[in-house]
């Protein structure tokens, strides 16, 4: 045993809690109340609605932070995930926690082809214009151990017929499908999938990519 007092163990508190009140801080007056902690992606998933069991949220950049709503389940969610507690809530309401890596270089793969990413928008409407990929892929690289946050992407397919609408379409179909690999990996491992994503960032103003998302993950986004 190792014999330690309760005082000395961190105590649990809701995230709705008086925590103490400001001391010595230069930009603010001593004595302020302080009820409330919340980490930045709990907030974006209340603040776009989040409230329900099987809400999910994804930040569409290069960040790719994720936040699913676990009711008052408490679970194994596996290696790379971390549980946390949502605030706001009268009843104890858990989160889980997660990155998918979107690879870092995904905003500069046309930046030598004129420029057919420097306006997501348009990008889109350039994708919707072409049915296919003319069988151009785009494969993120895989990660290597150490991690150092860099990935870069692998294009397959590359010929005369494929043009600047084929690219981008690609583009955008590549970042689903990875979104959908990420959710499926998540299924298996913790059995939660979210009912619906509540998405923002960047990429999420580009409305041929939130509906192909939709498509392939079967789920309603909304942003």
């Amino acid at each position: 045993e190792f014999q330690l007092s309760l005082e000395c163990l961190p105590q649990v508190s809701r995230s709705m809690s008086m925590f103490g009140v400001t001391d010595g801080f230069i930009s603010l007056p001593d004595g302020i109340p302080i009820l409330a902690i919340a980490t930045t992606n709990s907030v974006e998933l209340l603040g776009l609605g989040g409230y329900k069991f099987g809400d999910g949220y994804l930040n569409f950049d290069t960040t790719g932070h994720f936040m699913l709503n676990t009711g008052q389940e408490l679970s194994d969610f596996g290696d790379g995930k971390n549980r946390v507690i949502l605030p706001g809530f009268k009843e104890i309401r858990y989160g889980l926690e997660a990155k998918l890596d979107f690879p870092t270089e995904l905003g500069e793969v046309f930046n030598g082809r004129d420029g057919v990413l420097s306006d997501f928008n348009h990008a889109g409407l350039l994708a919707g214009n072409v049915p296919d990929t003319q069988g151009v892929y785009m494969v993120p690289e895989p990660i290597k151990q150490p991690f150092n946050g860099g990935r870069k992407i692998i294009l397959f397919g590359l010929s005369g017929a494929v043009s600047n609408s084929h690219l981008a379409r690609a583009f955008f179909e590549s970042m689903a499908f990875s979104v959908k690999a990420f959710l499926d990996k998540l299924e298996q491992e913790s059995h939660y999938y979210p009912r619906e994503l509540k998405v923002c960032g960047p990429f999420a103003s580009n409305d041929f990519l939130m509906q192909f998302q939709s498509d392939v993950l079967q789920i309603p986004l909304a942003r």
